[in-house]
């Protein structure tokens, strides 16, 4: 096994790798939302009501949850670059043939197979991840990964945005979008390294709290490629045992909630509550993702800096303000437009920092070498719980959802402390 002394950093591969992924995940964005882009010209075009409308977005989201307990063994089996890969080409083929489409079943078939495909692609990215980049760069390597969620966001949605405006029907857009997608995947094929061994290239420079127990036969390099499917889920049975894992999905459906209904409702909550117009409403609700570019960055510097016992408790951290945040808003009536926008900046600061790490880093940190892929899938799923979860409470009131969202994050700053202190268990400092 090729071993390398930890530095600070980057190699030339890791550069390019992270490159790779990050062009990769962004440009996902575009098969992703399309379709929100040009909701109104779509539903005019097929003469699909807002009751079918919301019924295929439905089958879409749930399709998208099932998809990531489903892509977790075959990740692990054929690598993380395939999955991404298979993520983009497959997305592109599905956008392409929704926009061939007449008929309402037909577009909601559709729709079901490309979010279908579409998890396999944070789970690949993420098995790569672990896979490619020193433990010791990890924090920022994952910060910058985590990054294109908003990246991608935003240069699809302006560039699709661009493309209606300048007179392109919504099949057009399709179009455009799936060639987005298709185009990136030759950076991703070209860029990304996935050595398919056993374990990290790289040597760990202190033991892991893996969710898995190691395997006996330890100096077979090549166990991922030449296992059965079978015995891939069976080595999925100690995983489901752990503690932390359970800890790191309740953590995680606390956390997608909070995100989820803030990305959601901001504009709408200040708009209604602060007064403001909805061009005003629109513009300070971005606050929300902006203010998360620095905390991400931030954590990814802090957590690199940190030894592996300490690295779960900097979540609670963040946690513990948040809270106070959530309390202010639940029970701020009609806030002034200062107040209201300096209560949600704080919010994605203190809310996007930690997420970008329980979804990324924390995952790398915990699972086995073998498992990322598992071990991803099955938190992120619990995140979909939470963000479904939430919207059951969204009808009720803002006062109603910020009083939910307070205890979600009471919730998480507990859960967040039990997590630091099993992940310390399994560490030892040098």
């Amino acid at each position: 096994m090729e071993t390398k002394k930890a530095t600070t950093a980057l190699s030339r591969g890791e550069v390019l790798t992270i490159a790779g992924l990050f062009i990769g995940w962004s440009f996902s964005y575009f098969c992703r939302i399309h379709l929100f882009v040009v909701a109104d010209e779509y539903r005019e075009d097929v003469q699909q009501n807002l009751q079918s409308y919301a019924r295929m977005n439905s089958l879409g989201y749930a399709s998208y949850a099932v998809g990531k307990l489903a892509y977790g063994v075959p990740v692990d089996r054929y690598g993380g670059k395939q999955a991404l890969l298979f993520n983009m080409v497959g997305s592109s083929l599905c956008t392409v043939l929704f926009s061939g489409g007449s008929s309402v079943w037909y577009f909601e078939l559709m729709w079901i197979l490309l979010r279908g495909v579409q998890p396999a692609g944070w789970i690949g990215l993420v098995k790569v991840a672990g896979k490619e980049i020193h433990e010791s760069r990890m924090g920022r390597a994952m910060a910058v990964l985590t990054l294109s969620f908003s990246v991608g966001d935003l240069v699809a949605r302006q560039t699709l945005a661009a493309f209606l405006h300048a007179g392109l029907s919504w099949r057009g857009i399709f179009v455009v979008s799936a060639s987005a997608t298709l185009l990136a995947a030759l950076p991703v094929y070209f860029l990304v390294t996935d050595s398919r061994q056993s374990s990290s290239k790289y040597e760990k420079t202190e033991p892991s709290v893996s969710l898995i127990e190691e395997s006996n036969d330890t100096n077979n390099e090549h166990t991922v490629a030449t296992k059965s499917f079978s015995s891939s889920l069976q080595s999925c049975r100690p995983l489901l045992k752990k503690r932390v894992l359970w800890l790191m999905c309740a953590l995680m459906f606390c956390m997608n909630a909070i995100r989820e209904t803030f990305q959601t409702y901001s504009a709408e909550y200040l708009q209604n509550e602060a007064k403001m117009s909805p061009s005003q409403a629109a513009f300070t609700s971005g606050l929300f993702s902006l203010m998360g570019i620095p905390a991400t960055i931030l954590v990814g510097f802090v957590v690199d800096s940190l030894k592996k016992r300490r690295r779960g408790y900097v979540v609670p951290f963040f946690l513990l303000p948040l809270t106070v945040t959530l309390a202010l808003l639940a029970t701020a009536k009609n806030p002034s437009r200062a107040l209201a926008t300096s209560l949600i900046a704080i919010c994605g600061f203190l809310t996007i920092g930690p997420y970008s790490l329980c979804c990324g880093t924390m995952i790398v940190e915990a699972a086995d070498d073998l498992n990322v892929g598992v071990t991803a899938g099955i938190i992120d799923f619990f995140g979909s719980l939470g963000a479904i979860g939430i919207m059951q409470v969204s009808g009720m009131g803002y006062e109603t959802l910020f009083k939910a969202l307070l205890w979600l994050g009471i919730l998480a700053t507990v859960v967040s402390i039990a997590l630091g202190k099993e992940m310390s268990k399994g560490t030892s400092e040098k």
